[in-house]
């Protein structure tokens, strides 16, 4: 049993911006990233020269990682630090000598991985056991072949520009729907409440399965450490915290479900 640890691909969420920044740097389109730059941060708040320096330094790691070598050591680094700092032990971490392939972090092709590998065909996977469990149609009038044919034809100006992710869609619905929801630029989730699920008597639940004898013999887990940690955090439970005791919970359930 291994557990995988990925770092958050870029471009998820609110940040999606700064792939068209990076891009643009990446193709030698200086002043363009530039005006983006300020268009962004005009909108979201923070420095442009910080976001041009933080975006420069994103350009030079990811030239870095295309060699193995690179990669190599921060992998190596990030399981070090999954040791030290996780829930995890040693041997439930990928292998230390796993050579991570090289993601190019332009624009078009983290918008292809997100389509075709990682994190969409997750969600489908839980959307449909979630429409099926409760008897409802669900349809994805987005996922039309011939709709996303299109929109990866698109220049990246249409993708994303300044502030304003989605562009092409939110010019479509110009004079559609209110201008307040056309233009808004703070994205808005569906993070799960952790924090406030790990209160009380689910508190106590979730310690005492992550806790239990069956959970400290499976060999997997820092079980010294993560009981430190949740005893620390069990009158202010930060929201990290409850989301890893989520995790570790969901694992032993299905561990136990499957009887391992």
């Amino acid at each position: 049993m291994r557990h995988q640890s990925h770092p958050q691909r870029p471009g998820c969420g609110r940040d999606a911006g700064g792939l068209r920044q990076y891009t643009d740097l990446r193709r030698g389109r200086a002043l363009r990233a530039w005006r983006e730059i300020r268009a962004y941060t005009a909108a979201h708040g923070g420095a442009p020269l910080e976001r041009l320096f933080a975006t420069v330094e994103r350009l030079a790691r990811a030239e870095l990682r295309r060699a193995a070598w690179y990669r190599t050591l921060a992998h190596r680094s990030q399981r070090r630090r999954a040791v030290r700092e996780g829930w995890f032990r040693d041997v439930a971490l990928p292998a230390q000598d796993e050579v991570p392939p090289f993601e190019s972090t332009d624009l078009d092709a983290v918008l292809r991985r997100s389509t075709t590998v990682d994190p969409l065909p997750l969600y489908l996977r839980i959307e449909d056991r979630n429409s099926m469990a409760h008897s409802v149609e669900v349809r994805l009038p987005m996922l039309d072949y011939r709709l996303v044919e299109l929109v990866f034809g698109l220049a990246n100006e249409w993708k994303i520009r300044g502030s304003l992710n989605k562009y092409v869609l939110r010019e479509a619905m110009q004079g559609r729907i209110p201008e307040v929801v056309r233009t808004r630029v703070d994205k808005m989730g569906f993070p799960s409440p952790f924090r406030q699920l790990l209160d009380g008597k689910t508190f106590d639940a979730v310690f005492e399965l992550v806790t239990s004898r069956r959970a400290r013999e499976r060999g997997v887990y820092d079980w010294e450490r993560m009981v430190r940690d949740l005893e620390a955090h069990r009158d202010s439970t930060n929201a990290e915290m409850a989301s890893r005791a989520f995790r570790v919970a969901q694992l032993e359930l299905w561990a136990r479900l499957h009887d391992l």
